[in-house]
């Protein structure tokens, strides 16, 4: 299976990560953590929830073959457009998603 980085996954991915960050936050605001245990948990949700993701679904998998040699060529400066261009996608939907998370948190919280 093939997983293409496209415009429509790097905004749901923007919404996954603004979901799950916030999700994160509201937990910890409810259960408060030691340092150690905040950190090995940000670290696995930072893992899960952006890092991931923004290698499968923004930048892709096809565009991760250029090294620093390759920064010149117009095949790198053509790629590198589009996923500039995938990650204000991503900003987008992660914009969206806080306000959907910010909705849900005050209908809630009434």
């Amino acid at each position: 299976m093939n997983i293409e980085a496209t415009r429509k996954t790097a905004f749901f991915t923007g919404i996954w990560s603004a979901l799950g960050f916030s999700a994160f936050d509201v937990y910890e605001r409810l259960h408060p953590l030691d340092a150690l245990s905040h950190n090995l948990l940000f670290l696995a949700i930072g893992a899960l929830f952006l890092f991931a993701p923004f290698i499968l679904f923004i930048t892709g998998s096809q565009y991760l073959r250029f090294g620093i040699n390759d920064l010149t060529s117009p095949e790198f400066r053509s790629a590198f457009l589009a996923v500039a261009f995938r990650g204000l996608c991503w900003f987008f939907g992660g914009a969206i998603g806080l306000v959907i998370f910010s909705a849900i948190e005050s209908y809630f919280a009434t």
